[in-house]
């Protein structure tokens, strides 16, 4: 019995798991836009393209979390039905929050490890999955061929020719300014606005790849260092901007005569419109 007793003191003991509860205040706190005329579906929206950057290549069926509306206790946030993603609105009152209540644990874990504060020096090396801006600068240099109504006059043969276009980057600048394609005409009377979420690393983009010339590809690394947004549609948005400071590398947002500091993460976005980086030195 001594003998038990003495190999069981030397077995490890398992580390306490954690535990979570509907009212436990986990998570870095996300920063949608939300007025009195926002439907539920453009909430349910807004919350998935926030939670995006933190969230894993592989998802499950049930990774998004319900969203509900409680006061400033959260003290009854069981008691609140989950928001539906219709088109109905809701209006705040003045203490009242909007709260994400996890089901997949797994998930829960993941975006808390990625949304710590203490990672956010390297949170914006790598990107996510999804269209990304690589994807949009390969279709910009893909090769095409030309129709026939904008045939190529060939002066060896004297006629008009279907032939092929390509661009490529020759010298890459010092400033670099990505101009999202973000409205396509549809037809002569119809113009749409493209709110895909499109995925650019906040640092080292790397063009070497799409250069003429590989002896420069060592002045092809880029750091992000402000962005353009557009929120709205073809008749009527409002335009944003994040920028960083040079000195401190902090983030702000600015809106108008407001601004404010915020995290690596928020600058990318659906809204995302133009670019601007700067080549690393």
């Amino acid at each position: 019995q001594q003998q038990q007793q003495q190999q069981q003191q030397q077995q490890p003991r398992p580390e306490p798991q954690p535990t979570y509860t509907l009212t436990s205040p986990l998570g870095l706190p996300l920063m949608i836009e939300v007025t009195d005329s926002t439907t539920h579906n453009q909430i349910h929206k807004s919350v998935c393209d926030a939670l995006m950057g933190y969230m894993p290549k592989e998802l499950p069926e049930d990774w998004f979390p319900d969203i509900r509306i409680v006061d400033k206790s959260a003290a009854h946030v069981e008691d609140q039905a989950p928001m539906q993603p219709d088109q109905n609105t809701s209006t705040f009152d003045q203490g009242e929050n909007i709260v994400l209540v996890w089901k997949n644990m797994e998930v829960l874990k993941h975006y808390l490890a990625a949304s710590n504060p203490l990672n956010w020096d390297t949170i914006g090396d790598t990107e996510s999955k999804g269209l990304s801006v690589h994807d949009c600068v390969e279709q910009f240099c893909r090769q095409e061929t030309l129709s026939k109504n904008d045939a190529w006059y060939c002066g060896k043969c004297a006629n008009f020719q279907q032939a092929t276009k390509k661009l490529g980057l020759y010298k890459c600048p010092e400033i670099l300014i990505l101009h999202l394609k973000r409205f396509v005409q549809r037809s002569q009377t119809y113009r749409e606005k493209l709110s895909d979420f499109v995925d650019f690393p906040i640092k080292g983009l790397n063009l070497s790849q799409y250069l003429v010339d590989s002896s420069t590809d060592s002045d092809s690394i880029y750091d992000l260092f402000a962005v353009s947004n557009h929120m709205g549609g073809i008749h009527g948005g409002h335009y944003t901007a994040y920028a960083r400071n040079h000195v401190t590398n902090r983030w702000y947002l600015f809106d108008d005569s407001r601004t404010r500091e915020v995290n690596i993460n928020s600058v990318r976005s659906a809204s995302a419109y133009v670019l601007y980086y700067q080549r690393r030195h």
